[in-house]
């Protein structure tokens, strides 16, 4: 009886694995989409002089402003800025936040996790390209973006 009872719960944990597997992909998947849909929103918020131009995206009841604080250049073209991020999430049940950095399409390393509201600078790492995303520590559900692209600069 105890072998079976055993086997039982082994079959229901397998089980249990597999269908996480597949909720993450799920969860994944829409993450992406939400991105797609936030990003061709988007507006720049910088002016052109700025070495590098700064793309928001953001929910409705989503105030999110970015800027940059300090850039450098090489051979004609930023390479780096420190960015800083404002937010004040009006989304009702969202007590706390996580922004993500990363490059490309995805953005994966924790950079901060704060309440609803808050501000923050980066250090000297963001680069042409990066991507940070801002989400309900709760849910995970995208509540705001900025894409990164590096620009001329002297």
């Amino acid at each position: 009886m105890k072998c079976l009872h055993v086997t039982a719960l082994a079959l229901g944990l397998v089980t249990a694995g597999c269908c996480d597997k597949a909720a993450v992909q799920a969860c994944e998947a829409k993450k992406a989409e939400q991105t797609e849909r936030a990003l061709a929103n988007a507006v720049v918020v910088n002016g052109p002089g700025e070495a590098m131009a700064l793309q928001v995206a953001r929910l409705e009841d989503v105030e999110l402003n970015a800027s940059v604080v300090q850039s450098t250049c090489s051979e004609g073209r930023a390479t780096a800025a420190s960015v800083q991020v404002t937010w004040h999430v009006k989304t009702p049940g969202v007590g706390a936040v996580r922004i993500l950095v990363g490059t490309g399409d995805e953005a994966s390393k924790t950079w901060v996790e704060a309440g609803a509201s808050g501000s923050q600078t980066t250090g000297p790492w963001i680069g042409d390209g990066a991507l940070l995303r801002m989400e309900s520590l709760a849910t995970r559900e995208t509540l705001g973006l900025i894409r990164v692209s590096a620009r001329a600069c002297q």
